[in-house]
């Protein structure tokens, strides 16, 4: 969840820190499942994503977003461009820069919806799908209104919510809505990326 805030929020382009004449400038030739970070790297941005989360917490956006742009410069690096993983950041630094432009009680109430999204996940842990549907649709509304209706997160929300009333037994309801999380999907990630698979 906190790497698809990242993404969505700052809206860098995949680039930042690369040279262009660099390798991973390109689309490296080794699958993605052998790019992942280790060692240092890994611990690295382990430190950075929980940063992150801290300073968006404290509502401090500006250095959220310099940890954020740290954060890609080091996947964009290590594991290329085109790496899942980069691309979700990418897009998760869009959202938070969209998110800090907004007056301070509309980030209050981001994050507010952020954190009902996590009482929704409990919720449906416990099979309670009709209480949990409620904030389901809040954060879907919240991601339409402030990233807009093609960003990754608004997609994920068409999922959550389809995945809710897929539980309930609203197969006809359900169909629609996961259909238009896969073409936003399309759209923002590429055929390749895993949400998208």
């Amino acid at each position: 969840m906190l790497r698809m805030l990242l993404v969505a929020l700052l809206g860098l382009p995949l680039t930042i820190g690369v040279r262009a004449d660099s390798p991973q400038s390109k689309t490296d030739p080794k699958p993605q499942g052998q790019r992942l970070l280790s060692g240092d790297d890994a611990r690295k941005a382990a430190e950075l994503e929980k940063r992150i989360g801290e300073l968006v917490n404290a509502d401090r956006y500006a250095e959220a977003i310099r940890a954020g742009e740290e954060l890609l410069a080091l996947r964009t690096n290590v594991q290329g461009i085109d790496h899942w993983q980069t691309v979700i950041l990418k897009w998760s630094l869009a959202a938070l820069k969209q998110v800090s432009a907004l007056p301070k009680e509309k980030r209050g109430g981001w994050r507010q919806v952020e954190q009902s999204a996590a009482e929704a996940r409990r919720l449906e842990q416990q099979a309670q799908y009709v209480k949990a549907l409620p904030l389901r649709q809040e954060r879907l509304k919240q991601c339409r209104e402030v990233l807009g209706e093609d960003h990754p997160h608004t997609a994920q929300s068409y999922d959550n919510i389809a995945a809710n009333l897929n539980a309930q037994g609203k197969y006809a309801e359900a169909a629609p809505l996961l259909q238009k999380a896969l073409d936003i999907c399309r759209k923002a990630l590429g055929e390749d990326h895993p949400d998208t698979a």
